[in-house]
């Protein structure tokens, strides 16, 4: 007779407190239920022989380009978040957060707790009581609306919650199905030399770190009233200085957990495109002249250049906020998200990677984008390795977040982009040694800045950093990282090569692969996850859900026998 029959013959009921009357009043029966319970524990044990602690999962991102074995918790709710970040502190366990686990990069990589944050989603007006005088009486005149977003809140849901209510984003990026805490933590960006990347709408962020302190963090001129925050959110801090703020937003993952970001909305716009054919040398010739203001391309709101690296040709693309003239006089296009189509393809799923690059917006980008350009041409003449698509140039304002690829201690002086789609057909082609570094050398030549969520060449050191930002801005960085998360919680190994961690040493014998992010020593149950399997909430790859909850709630057993030992 199993356990389950015998319990039922003690007690077949669902009131606890019933079966507590019946032990109190019948010894026996006590005793049976006490040797059950005894059974049952040493049944646990039993099972569990040799697997305490966490039941490690493999994660991988939504292309499958990044793999690594995790402990991951679906996050539902904000008690949830908070008991992790306790516990993470309390284990001295490695914490990452991820929404739609988009990125390409290693940046999400971390051996202990993995926070799917999809499914914390939501988004709703600021309450306006918060927010200080002069904040409300300024975003009156301007028409501006705050909307706080939750972090697993992808833009799409965002956009289109705006859109019910009449409202915008000041800028887009090209997709929308990246969540709103990820895509600025990575510095995502649109195009325009006016429009700073998406973190620029960002006036506030809510975050918590490891050991389950709450924070909310603003510029030193921030929106929110500090009195009236402190009386009816006495467990939050709020921060308001500038040099916190400028890592909060653009933070890699490695400061804590955002779990709310209030967000500068403008009344609901249209635009019109308009777009042309030229050579290569004839749009250099344009985008060299100053003043920007005036510039016949980059005076528009949005511009950006698709270049043929093989061919002489540029498609030129220019957008304006449309008048109401405009949109009687041209018909709306079909609203097609191609992107999202294609990368349901079973190709792509597998093969996809991208290479993002920015540059300061003086002649040097326009210097930077010609020698990648013969780079591409000298891989195809001596390897027949190509680019699968067009480079994409674009634009941006400069940034004061110290880690994004827009910063700029001058907020005049902008910067350009160079994005490219690069397919690996063939496993066997040693593609980082004949593709990306020849590439990454020229960005380093140039003091380029690599993409934080896309792909991140081995090649890419703490001296590239230093570099490519400044070390101002990585030490002003590596001050608030300190502040926030003193342990290095939140650091992984790739932050760790880059010198970003409490103390700001570089780890440079660490031993995470990059190139695919397989850190484990279990190379079979990696090489087992084929492009077939499916990719469940949040990109990462759960094998059954059923399996999961299993797992889930025998840990939770498991914890409490501990306890009971």
């Amino acid at each position: 007779m199993g356990l389950f029959d015998k319990a039922k013959e003690i007690y077949d009921g669902n009131d606890i407190y019933e079966l507590n009357d019946k032990c109190i009043k019948d010894k026996t029966l006590n005793e049976k239920l006490e040797k059950l319970v005894s059974k049952a524990h040493q049944k646990l044990l039993s099972d569990y022989k040799g697997h305490e602690g966490p039941q490690l999962e493999i994660a991988t991102n939504i292309l499958g380009t990044i793999k690594f074995k995790a402990d991951i918790e679906d996050i539902t709710s904000f008690n949830q978040l908070i008991e992790i970040m306790k516990n993470s502190e309390k284990e001295k366990k490695q914490v990452k957060a991820v929404g739609t686990f988009s990125a390409f990069s290693a940046i999400t990589q971390t051996s202990g707790y993995l926070l799917n944050t999809s499914q914390y989603s939501g988004v709703t007006k600021t309450d306006v009581n918060l927010l200080t005088q002069n904040v409300q009486s300024q975003a009156q005149k301007d028409n501006i609306v705050y909307y706080d977003a939750k972090c697993g809140t992808t833009l799409k849901l965002l956009i289109d919650t705006l859109k019910e209510d009449g409202r915008a984003l000041i800028n887009l990026s090209g997709w929308g199905n990246q969540c709103i805490a990820s895509l600025n933590a990575t510095s995502t960006h649109g195009s325009g030399i006016t429009l700073q990347p998406l973190c620029g709408s960002v006036v506030s962020v809510d975050m918590v770190v490891p050991g389950g302190q709450l924070y909310r963090v603003e510029p030193t001129n921030g929106i929110t009233d500090a009195v009236k925050f402190k009386s009816s959110n006495p467990s939050i801090i709020l921060i308001q200085d500038d040099d916190s703020f400028n890592a909060s937003i653009v933070n890699i993952g490695a400061l804590g957990v955002t779990y709310s970001q209030t967000i500068a909305t403008l009344p609901l716009y249209s635009i019109i495109e308009e777009r042309e054919e030229v050579t290569w040398e004839h749009a250099k010739s344009i985008l060299r002249q100053l003043p920007y203001e005036s510039n016949p391309y980059l005076s528009s709101r949005n511009c950006e250049l698709w270049i043929s690296p093989y061919t002489d040709y540029v498609s030129v693309t220019k957008r304006n906020l449309a008048t109401s003239e405009d949109e009687k006089n041209y018909p709306k296009p079909e609203i097609k998200d191609f992107y999202q189509d294609f990368i349901k393809l079973p190709l792509v799923i597998e093969i996809s990677k991208k290479l993002n690059i920015g540059f300061g917006a003086n002649d040097n980008y326009i210097q930077a984008t010609d020698a990648i350009l013969a780079k591409l041409k000298e891989l195809r003449e001596q390897h027949n390795l190509n680019i699968n698509g067009p480079a994409a140039m674009r634009f941006s304002a400069a940034s004061s977040q110290y880690l994004s690829m827009a910063y700029n201690e001058n907020l005049n002086e902008p910067r350009a982009y160079l994005e490219m789609p690069i397919l690996v057909y063939e496993l066997g082609i040693d593609y980082y040694k004949h593709v990306y570094n020849p590439l990454v050398d020229v960005v380093k030549k140039f003091n380029g800045r690599c993409h934080w969520g896309q792909y991140l060449s081995p090649e890419l050191d703490n001296e590239y950093l230093i570099n490519a930002y400044s070390n101002k801005s990585v030490n002003s960085f590596i001050t608030q990282l300190t502040k926030f998360d003193p342990n290095g919680l939140m650091s992984n190994e790739l932050t760790k090569k880059f010198g970003l961690t409490p103390d700001g040493k570089i780890y440079k014998d660490s031993s995470f692969d990059f190139s695919n992010s397989n850190n484990n020593d279990d190379e079979k149950d990696l090489s087992e996850l084929s492009a077939g399997e499916q990719i469940g909430g949040g990109g990462i790859k759960i094998f059954e859900r059923i399996i999961n909850n299993v797992k889930k709630e025998t840990k939770s057993i498991w914890n409490k026998v501990k306890n009971i030992k």
